[in-house]
Protein backbone atom coordinates (compact mmCIF):
# COMPACT_ATOMS: atom_id res chain seq x y z
CA UNK A 1 0.00 0.00 0.00
CA UNK A 2 1.40 3.41 -0.91
CA UNK A 3 1.10 6.43 1.34
CA UNK A 4 -1.05 9.37 0.32
CA UNK A 5 1.04 12.20 -1.11
CA UNK A 6 -0.78 15.50 -1.79
CA UNK A 7 -0.37 16.90 -5.27
CA UNK A 8 2.72 19.06 -5.46
CA UNK A 9 4.13 17.71 -2.18
CA UNK A 10 7.86 17.10 -2.11
CA UNK A 11 9.65 14.19 -0.57
CA UNK A 12 11.63 15.13 2.58
CA UNK A 13 14.91 15.07 0.68
CA UNK A 14 13.42 17.38 -1.99
CA UNK A 15 11.73 19.85 0.32
CA UNK A 16 14.81 21.79 1.32
CA UNK A 17 13.99 21.42 5.00
CA UNK A 18 17.25 19.67 5.75
CA UNK A 19 20.27 21.09 7.55
CA UNK A 20 21.53 22.83 4.38
CA UNK A 21 18.64 25.28 4.39
CA UNK A 22 19.44 28.43 6.44
CA UNK A 23 17.12 29.26 9.31
CA UNK A 24 15.01 32.40 8.83
CA UNK A 25 16.26 35.43 10.74
CA UNK A 26 13.23 37.67 10.24
CA UNK A 27 9.49 37.51 9.65
CA UNK A 28 10.05 38.41 6.00
CA UNK A 29 12.40 35.46 5.55
CA UNK A 30 9.94 33.17 7.33
CA UNK A 31 7.28 33.99 4.75
CA UNK A 32 4.25 33.74 7.07
CA UNK A 33 1.79 36.54 7.75
CA UNK A 34 2.44 38.38 11.02
CA UNK A 35 -1.18 37.89 12.12
CA UNK A 36 -0.80 34.11 11.73
CA UNK A 37 2.24 34.10 14.03
CA UNK A 38 0.49 36.38 16.51
CA UNK A 39 -2.55 34.08 16.66
CA UNK A 40 -0.37 30.99 17.00
CA UNK A 41 1.63 32.59 19.83
CA UNK A 42 -1.50 33.75 21.66
CA UNK A 43 -3.05 30.29 21.39
CA UNK A 44 -0.01 28.72 23.04
CA UNK A 45 0.16 31.46 25.69
CA UNK A 46 -3.48 30.78 26.58
CA UNK A 47 -2.93 27.06 27.08
CA UNK A 48 0.39 27.48 28.92
CA UNK A 49 -0.97 30.14 31.31
CA UNK A 50 2.48 30.63 32.88
CA UNK A 51 5.52 30.13 30.68
CA UNK A 52 9.05 31.18 29.81
CA UNK A 53 10.01 32.51 26.40
CA UNK A 54 12.23 29.46 25.82
CA UNK A 55 9.28 27.15 26.45
CA UNK A 56 7.03 29.15 24.12
CA UNK A 57 9.56 29.20 21.29
CA UNK A 58 10.06 25.45 21.64
CA UNK A 59 6.32 24.84 21.36
CA UNK A 60 5.84 27.01 18.27
CA UNK A 61 9.16 25.84 16.77
CA UNK A 62 10.32 29.36 16.10
CA UNK A 63 13.54 31.04 17.13
CA UNK A 64 13.26 33.68 19.83
CA UNK A 65 15.42 35.95 17.67
CA UNK A 66 12.61 36.41 15.15
CA UNK A 67 10.79 39.41 16.51
CA UNK A 68 8.18 41.40 14.64
CA UNK A 69 9.58 44.73 13.56
CA UNK A 70 7.21 47.64 14.16
CA UNK A 71 5.94 49.10 10.93
CA UNK A 72 6.09 52.88 10.58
Amino acid sequence: MTAFKPQGALAPEESGSGPDRPLPQSLQELGLPEIFLANLTLKHCFFLEVFYLAELTERIKLSATINPQPTP
